[in-house]
C-alpha cells in the first residue's frame, strides 16, 4: 500500500485492509523502518489500555480491582505491542464505540449514537469476524431493550454498515465484489478455521500467554 498497490487486486489479502492503511500512514510519516512499525505498535498499546480504562471506570469503583482487570492486557500486550496489529485495532474501537454507544444511551443522543456505529463500522473494515459479530450483536440487542434506547441502537447499527459498506466501495470498483467475497468470505472459511487449525492457534495462544505472564511476573 505505501509504493501505491492496491489490496485484493495486486496482493492477496484474507481480511480488510484498515489496519495495512493506518500501518501506510505510519510508513509515510516516519518512513518504512522497523521504528515506525513500534511506533504503531506502542500507539495501539496506549489507545487499548487507555480505552479499557474509561470502560471499567464506569463500572469498577475500586483502584485494585481495575488494575486487576487491566493488567492482563500490559503482560499479554508487551510481548507484541511492538507491531501493531489489526486485533489491537478492532479493539480499540469497538471499545471507543462501546463508550460512546453508553453516552448516546444516557444522553438519548442520536449523534453520538452515529459516531458510534461509524466506529463498530470500522471494526468490521479491520477484522470482518469481530467487526461483524459486534454489528449483528448490536442489532440482536435492539430487540431487548426499551423503545427509547431501540432509536439509539439501531442508529448506531445502520451507521456501522453504511461506515463499512462506503470504506469498502473503492475496493468494489478495483477488485471487484467476487474477489472481496473471495479473500473475506469464502478463504476463512475453508482454509483459515478449521477445527483443527482453531485448535492450534489456542495452543500457541495458550503457551503465549504462560510465557508473558511469567516474564510479568518476573519483572514485577
Amino acid at each position: 500500500i505505501y509504493r501505491g498497490e492496491v489490496p485484493h487486486r495486486d496482493f492477496f489479502q484474507f481480511y480488510p485492509p484498515m489496519a495495512a492503511y493506518v500501518q501506510a500512514l505510519f510508513f509515510k510519516l516516519f518512513s518504512p523502518t522497523i521504528f515506525a512499525v513500534r511506533m504503531l505498535g506502542t500507539f495501539y498499546g496506549i489507545l487499548l489500555l487507555a480505552a479499557s480504562y474509561l470502560l471499567y471506570r464506569r463500572f469498577i469503583s475500586n483502584p485494585l480491582h481495575m488494575a486487576l482487570g487491566l493488567l492482563p492486557l500490559v503482560i499479554w500486550g508487551g510481548g507484541i505491542w511492538q507491531f501493531g496489529s489489526h486485533h489491537w485495532l478492532v479493539d480499540i474501537l469497538q471499545v471507543f464505540g462501546m463508550l460512546i454507544l453508553l453516552e448516546s444511551m444516557e444522553t438519548s443522543s442520536v449523534k453520538l449514537a452515529v459516531i458510534s456505529g461509524a466506529l463498530f463500522g470500522l471494526g468490521a473494515f479491520t477484522l470482518q469476524d469481530q467487526g461483524g459479530y459486534a454489528v449483528i450483536g448490536l442489532a440482536a440487542l435492539s430487540l431487548f431493550v426499551q423503545k427509547k434506547e431501540r432509536k439509539i441502537f439501531l442508529c448506531a447499527v445502520l451507521s456501522s454498515g453504511a461506515s463499512f459498506l462506503l470504506l469498502c466501495l473503492p475496493l468494489v470498483f478495483t477488485a471487484g465484489i467476487p474477489k472481496l467475497y473471495g479473500d473475506w468470505i469464502s478463504f476463512p472459511l475453508h482454509n483459515y478455521t478449521k477445527p483443527s487449525g482453531n485448535k492450534l492457534v489456542l495452543s500457541q495462544v495458550a503457551r503465549g500467554f504462560l510465557s508473558n505472564w511469567d516474564l510479568g511476573v518476573m519483572t514485577s
